[in-house]
């Protein structure tokens, strides 16, 4: 599932997307800009790397 959340939604909408996807919350991601995304995605490629 993936939601784009920006300013123009409403505060009570992140916070019923966030409890919506509560049974996911060990793999959801939250960025409060996309820059971060790439350093997400590298961390969760090294840490399956490490399971392999």
């Amino acid at each position: 599932m993936i939601f784009k959340w920006n300013r123009g939604y409403n505060w009570g909408d992140i916070h019923r997307i966030i409890k919506l996807t509560d049974k996911l919350s060990d793999i959801r991601v939250i960025l409060k800009h996309n820059k971060e995304l790439e350093s997400i995605i590298e961390e969760r490629i090294k840490r399956l790397n490490e399971y392999s």
